[in-house]
């Protein structure tokens, strides 16, 4: 491998004044993407609020590449540097369309597309979570087969669409029961917890035969015992293993530029659970739900970033064979 193209380095900013992802190579044709093993890409959408204003989540992806520059690959309680073992790339943002749900929902869905169709694992920055749905579907087509779902999150996502919004972050699960050859009990909700779910909600998953581990039940069994469930669960007679990140998973006080929801993962929690799903084997990663105008000091910026890079230590040790 040549570590001269793929290691972290200065480049070109992937728009005016904002770095690149790590600091990486820029990718701007897709015929170059089947020489990566990863790529960014950001989708700086948010749709409708589902309670109050705008929290403008659509800026996190710039955030997160501000904060991204900081850090190299190596995690050295890992003994892991993700340069020595994977290419990773920015293939920039999802041109959206500010006026459209619908069609920025067909755009995310064709970037997306034409990265699992390169045999590339996307490291998606929301936007909110709706923006997941249309990332799961085009891996279901690039698969051609069932796809299974770790979805990280406080909340179950599959409320009834509000106001016949089929793009609301709160129903992509919702989506999710309806799209053509995926299977609900191939989705592992894991972190669920407090008074912002519904009994609507939770016997809904129950009834569509997904797994559900609660806050309270990962701390009870543990990281290591947790993922042995969802591992039996999303890897087994799937194709694909997709992992999405509601940043509200993490507790609130680790987490000041999200949603305000206590009693979730410490960051080391997350950092292990996201470490092990790159170990296993995933085909795409997302991380949503981050509010930089919320968050001064970008706490919750270099939060997902981290993050990111422990399920890509995780990826790059199933690379190499450890």
């Amino acid at each position: 491998m040549d570590r001269d193209i793929y290691s972290r380095r200065v480049l070109p900013h992937v728009s005016e004044g904002v770095p690149s992802f790590l600091g990486t190579p820029v990718v701007c044709d897709p015929s170059e993407l089947s020489r990566y093993d990863a790529v960014f890409m950001g989708v700086p959408w948010e749709g409708k609020p589902t309670w109050r204003d705008h929290l403008r989540c659509a800026d996190a992806p710039e955030a997160a590449r501000r904060a991204s520059v900081r850090y190299g690959g190596f995690l050295p309680e890992l003994d892991i540097d993700i340069f020595d073992t994977l290419r990773i790339g920015d293939f920039g943002d999802v041109a959206v369309a500010p006026e459209s749900a619908e069609e920025t929902s067909a755009r995310i869905e064709a970037k997306a597309g034409s990265i699992f169709r390169s045999g590339v694992v996307p490291v998606a920055f929301g936007g909110d979570h709706g923006v997941t749905f249309p990332i799961i579907k085009a891996l279901s087509e690039a698969s051609g087969g069932p796809v299974g779902v770790i979805h990280l999150d406080a909340h179950l996502d599959n409320l009834p669409f509000p106001e016949d919004d089929i793009f609301a972050r709160c129903s992509f699960v919702q989506r999710l029961y309806g799209l053509a050859g995926f299977s609900p009990a191939k989705i592992v909700h894991v972190g669920i917890r407090g008074p912002r779910n519904t009994r609507m909600q939770y016997e809904t998953a129950q009834k569509q035969g997904s797994t559900i581990l609660t806050s309270r039940e990962v701390r009870r069994i543990g990281i290591e015992a947790s993922f042995e469930k969802a591992l039996e669960t999303a890897w087994t007679g799937t194709r694909a293993v997709y992992v999405t990140v509601c940043s509200d998973v993490v507790d609130a006080a680790c987490n000041p530029g999200g949603p305000p929801d206590s009693l979730g993962f410490s960051s080391w929690e997350l950092s292990d659970f996201l470490y092990r799903c790159g170990q296993a084997g995933v085909a795409g990663f997302d991380f949503t739900e981050v509010y930089p105008s919320r968050d001064p000091n970008g706490i919750s910026s270099h939060l997902s970033v981290w993050m990111a890079l422990y399920l890509l230590a995780g990826l790059a040790a199933n690379r190499s064979g450890r």
